[in-house]
């Protein structure tokens, strides 16, 4: 698993927020073209990684298991609250 970043809607942000609260499984639509050095860290397979670089819009499930991974990967909630923050 990697981590990329990706520039995150109002709502996805929110939904995130959301599920890594509540401890709850979540499923997110991302695209290749919202990748961004300043985005949102999102833990991502190989295969997922795969998938978004041939340019085409997928839906990404985060389970539990993975949200407690991407919260133990180091600053993730301080990354996502500025971006929570603004809406």
């Amino acid at each position: 698993m990697e981590e990329v970043k990706f520039n995150l809607t109002q709502y996805q942000i929110t939904k995130l927020a959301h599920a890594m609260t509540n401890n709850i499984d979540i499923t997110l639509r991302l695209n290749n073209k919202d990748i961004s050095p300043t985005g949102v860290p999102l833990i991502l397979t190989k295969g997922e990684i795969n998938k978004l670089s041939k340019g085409n819009s997928h839906n990404i499930n985060f389970n539990k298991s993975r949200l407690e991974r991407m919260k133990k990967n180091g600053g993730f909630i301080q990354t996502l609250l500025p971006f929570y923050r603004q809406y």
